[in-house]
């Protein structure tokens, strides 16, 4: 009977494991496709104006998600301070995306996020005062050497769009773990709705000045923008309520799979050899890094 039983909570923990990573692939999913859209626009906008529509059009999923379980309360009393900074870094950040976006073909834009795991365990260092093993340093290194394959800074590629999506996984590392700084006094819902909310309301200021009509087009592409990646957040959200980093973070390289199919069908753009060489270096150097994490985790 025993051995029943914890066969019955075995299967019990692989079921919910499997429901973490769905979500999480399907929370990339989400990411991958509004990056695709996103090259598809018809005008140039100031970055200030995309990131207005995408963090405006977010707070929609994280309003009726905050409806549908009855928590508005938990945004009672935020500390704002905190959300006013996470914001702010993560307005710089995600222009710093779309500008890299605009400027460097999908997959090699894509690359370049997963740069966010390697800044993460060094930003740890000082916001977090966690020592970093020597194998996890030289790991960073391998991948910040995939970097500068993917960029391939000899060959005439756009620097600008690289360093802005170098500038992109550092920001968002930042944001990150801000973020689970801030879980202690904060739930997971009010800290995605102010980000939303504020990040909004910072670019807003700005936005009589950069303003440009979109077309009717182009309306639609940044109002998706926005509800895709409120999605797409409030899905790796639940994710992480089911499963473990160690099989989480694998998950977010499956935003490298959309990336290369919207890639090659809607642009006609066909990864060069360094991209596919560094892209490895990168994926495998983050996915050691989760892994050792993960197990020391367990230890502690």
């Amino acid at each position: 009977m025993g051995n029943l039983l914890k066969n019955i909570h075995e299967l019990g923990d692989n079921h919910q494991t499997i429901k973490g990573a769905f979500f999480m692939a399907l929370g990339f999913f989400c990411y991958a496709t509004i990056s695709a859209l996103f090259k598809s626009v018809e005008q140039e906008y100031s970055m200030l104006q995309v990131v207005f529509f995408r963090s405006l059009f977010a707070l929609v999923p994280y309003s009726v998600a905050l409806h549908m379980t009855g928590r508005w309360d938990a945004l009672n009393n935020p500390p704002l301070i905190q959300h006013i900074l996470r914001a702010i870094v993560g307005v710089i950040g995600l222009s710093c995306l779309f500008r890299s976006l605009s400027l460097l073909p999908l997959a090699d834009a894509t690359v370049l996020t997963f740069t966010i795991s390697l800044f993460m365990v060094l930003l740890s260092m000082p916001l977090l005062r966690e020592r970093i093993s020597t194998r996890n340093f030289l790991a960073i290194i391998v991948g910040f050497l995939g970097v500068i394959i993917v960029s391939n800074p000899t060959g005439g590629g756009n620097i600008i769009g690289y360093a802005s999506g170098l500038c992109f996984g550092l920001f968002e590392a930042f944001v990150i773990l801000k973020g689970r700084m801030m879980t202690r006094t904060n739930s997971n819902g009010a800290i995605v709705f102010y980000y939303a909310l504020l990040s909004a309301v910072i670019c807003g200021v700005f936005l009589p000045f950069v303003w440009v009509t979109p077309t009717l087009k182009d309306w639609l592409i940044l109002i998706i923008l926005g509800l895709g990646g409120g999605l797409g957040q409030y899905l790796v959200t639940i994710a992480s309520r089911y499963a473990h980093a160690g099989v989480l973070g694998p998950m977010t390289y499956t935003m490298m799979l959309w990336s290369l199919m919207y890639g090659y069908f809607l642009f006609e753009e066909v990864p060069q050899f360094n991209v596919w060489l560094g892209g490895t270096f990168v994926i495998l150097s983050g996915l050691y890094v989760v892994n050792y994490e993960r197990k020391s985790s367990q230890r502690a």
